[in-house]
């Protein structure tokens, strides 16, 4: 099934959810870092959901394709970080939901409700920093959720991934989240 085409080029996704991309001139495609923001289009996660949920979500614009390689996610906060914690929080009642949204299919990838679901989801290049250690003023994570195979965004269908804040997380420092992707025009 071709989902995009040019002038001597196609991106084909087979059943298996796999991509192949015939040689598409160097113009056509673009590589992208997009962070998720909310309807404000702020990026900062470190919101109250607790009464009112917080929807954060990327994707492309109507008649652009995305492949997305992985999502990457940061968290920062002054206390102590223990796996059974969310940042320096207690475990979360609801979690952090992340989801793919293909058209109306909504695909659950993780609910986070703490540190060691985080660095079991986000464990591809982890990055770790304490208080007081090497110019650290605080505790954080970073790292990256590898997808096997690129995941395809049509925002023609309204794809898109998408972040639920259920849970209290105003007093974090910082929380994030972006997605990497690469943007192909259709029919560009």
């Amino acid at each position: 099934m071709a989902i995009g085409s040019y002038s001597g080029a196609s991106v084909v996704v087979d059943v298996t959810g796999g991509i192949s991309i015939s040689p598409i001139p160097s113009t056509k495609i673009k590589p992208y870092c997009k962070f998720f923001v909310n309807d404000s289009d702020s990026y900062s996660m470190n919101v109250d959901g607790s009464s009112t949920p917080k929807v954060f979500t990327v994707a492309p614009q109507s008649g652009y394709i995305w492949y997305c390689e992985h999502l990457t996610f940061g968290i920062d906060d002054g206390g102590t970080c223990p796996p059974s914690n969310y940042g320096a929080l207690s475990e979360l009642t609801n979690g952090v939901l992340i989801e793919l949204v293909r058209g109306t299919s909504e695909i659950q990838i993780a609910n986070l409700r703490n540190n060691g679901d985080i660095a079991l989801c986000f464990n591809h290049s982890v990055g770790f920093f304490e208080n007081g250690k090497f110019m650290a003023t605080s505790n954080g994570f970073f790292g990256k959720l590898v997808f096997a195979t690129c995941i395809a965004l049509d925002g023609t269908n309204g794809d898109k991934f998408r972040v639920t804040i259920r849970d209290n997380l105003s007093s974090l420092t910082f929380q994030r989240m972006s997605a990497q992707v690469w943007e192909i025009e259709e029919n560009g």
